[in-house]
Parts: C-alpha cells; sequence; structure tokens
C-alpha cells in the first residue's frame, strides 16, 4: 500500500469516527438518499516520494459515482469512478493538501449504502 493512501484511509477513518458510518481499515461505510450526493473534504500530508493512489467505490445499485477534486475544483482521478471503474490519481502533495470527495447518487430514483476503499 502506498504511504498517501495510507494517510487518505488514516485520514477517512478519523474523519467519520462517528456512529451513523463505520469504517474499517482502509474502506469508509455510508449511505446515501435518491437524488442526493454526499461529500467531504480531506486533507492529507506528504509521507514520502510515492505519490499514486486510489479510490475504489462499491454500492448496491449503478449510476453512483466518485469525484475526487484538488483545492481548485478539478477532477485527479484519471477517470470518473463507479462501480466498475476506480479513481487512480499521482498527486504531488507539495502543491496540493486538500481534496474534495463527493459520492454523487443524483442519478438515481433509490438511495444506497456505498463504501469508498483506499488502495
Amino acid at each position: 500500500m502506498s504511504r498517501i493512501v495510507a494517510c487518505l484511509a488514516v485520514g477517512i477513518a478519523l474523519l467519520f469516527a462517528s456512529p451513523a458510518r463505520a469504517q474499517d481499515a482502509t474502506c469508509i461505510k455510508g449511505s446515501i438518499p435518491a437524488g442526493e450526493w454526499s461529500e467531504f473534504d480531506q486533507r492529507l500530508k506528504e509521507t514520502g516520494w510515492d505519490y499514486k493512489g486510489g479510490l475504489q467505490l462499491q454500492s448496491a445499485i449503478g449510476g453512483v459515482q466518485l469525484f475526487v477534486l484538488d483545492s481548485e475544483g478539478r477532477s485527479v482521478c484519471e477517470e470518473t469512478a463507479n462501480n466498475t471503474t476506480s479513481c487512480r490519481f499521482r498527486v504531488d502533495l507539495t502543491s496540493v493538501d486538500m481534496f474534495n470527495i463527493k459520492v454523487d447518487n443524483t442519478a438515481n430514483r433509490d438511495g444506497t449504502a456505498y463504501k469508498i476503499c483506499a488502495f
């Protein structure tokens, strides 16, 4: 596991340490209503030379998307992530330290549980 992903996983776990959400070592679980999105900001610190990382979205229904945006609102993902693709990114953390992570369920008429895992 790369160092950036480890920081992300620890940051996600610390950020969501509440009774409404469950987490394990590298994943966060949540739920999202139909037609809504959920987002949170995550601050990362550089811990080494490895700037490669990624997030994988899992949801019970299709059409849910995962976005990871830098502080300027630009996507850092190589492609839009959903149940079949992941968000892989390479980030120079000397210039970017805050990310907005967004789970988008606006295209669906059903709510869903989701899980985001760092790799």
